[in-house]
């Protein structure tokens, strides 16, 4: 039987101040991708303690300024937080408690991951949530600021952008027809504000379900059973493509999605050939970086 255990992440994070993208919750979800109709789905969901317990976490701070152009700053509180606050309070009284410490959630994590075999861990913008290739996601940042310990992914464990992976296959010429042929009312649903095709997971959901009513409840849990319900759907038609996304720590395969390239329509092949030179191109930079860094370390 054809099998990839796939463990999908989710984050919600805080924002509009210096501890912008601090995780507060997150959910996954670790299920096989070639089991579309199954819904054999292990899945958690932490309030992370940390975060939560400090509105100054959940403080929002913008610049305004005054009538003689003195710059200052507005403060509000996230109107997220009284909501957090109520749930997280209600779960943190069951009997295995959902408000748990970082070092804990992480650990879960990672025991879950190599206990169910899990090939590969995904997210929609695992740059966001994650960070690869150097950049510092929601995940790495909440460890670093909580733990005197970094982020590595699970050993053995390779990873791939969900988003990514979405944008070079499914967003193709299907997708541009379906979108274009929507009554104007209808198409702004699968629009940004700024009048661009949207590639957000919500926007790909509306498309698989011919509905452009909708909506994501926001939810790392909630979020993360759509997530892995679409990255079945991309396996069940895209399987022999994902090789071309997949990466370890040290290879990574994550190519940013940029909002100018889909708005070209290109082909998904087109998209794949493109990648190809990236990722050649990448390969190359490797390979001279290790070889400069052989060179200083003789010298």
């Amino acid at each position: 039987m054809d099998r990839h255990i796939c463990c999908v992440v989710d984050t919600e994070t805080t924002m509009r101040n210096e501890d912008h993208r601090l995780v507060y919750q997150i959910g996954w979800c670790i299920s096989n991708l070639a089991d579309l109709e199954g819904q054999d789905y292990h899945s958690r969901v932490f309030w992370v303690e940390e975060t939560i317990e400090n509105p100054e976490h959940f403080t929002w701070k913008t610049k305004m300024y005054s009538d003689n152009g003195v710059p200052l700053l507005n403060y509000q509180i996230d109107p997220r937080y009284k909501k957090i606050i109520r749930q997280s309070f209600k779960d943190a009284k069951l009997k295995d408690p959902l408000v748990k410490s970082w070092t804990e959630i992480m650990q879960i994590f990672n025991s879950d991951c190599m206990n169910m075999g899990v090939d590969s861990i995904t997210a929609y913008n695992i740059n966001f949530d994650f960070g690869v290739n150097g950049r510092v996601g929601a995940i790495r940042k909440t460890s670093h600021q909580f733990t005197d310990k970094g982020f590595y992914f699970p050993r053995g464990v390779k990873h791939f952008c969900l988003m990514d992976w979405v944008a070079s296959m499914l967003i193709n010429r299907d997708f541009y027809i379906w979108v274009d042929k929507l009554s104007p009312s209808k198409k702004v649903a699968m629009l940004t504000e700024n009048s661009n095709y949207s590639y957000r997971a919500e926007a790909i959901l509306r498309y698989l379900n011919n509905d452009v009513e909708y909506k994501e409840q926001h939810t790392a849990l909630r979020d993360v059973y759509l997530e892995m319900h679409l990255a079945k759907i991309m396996y069940h038609r895209y399987k022999d493509s994902l090789n071309d996304f997949l990466g370890t720590a040290k290879h990574s395969k994550v190519k940013g999605v940029s909002w100018k390239t889909i708005q070209k329509k290109l082909t998904a092949k087109q998209k794949m050939l493109d990648r190809q030179e990236w990722l050649e191109a990448k390969e190359l930079e490797t390979q001279a970086d290790i070889k400069q860094m052989k060179l200083e370390f003789k010298d």
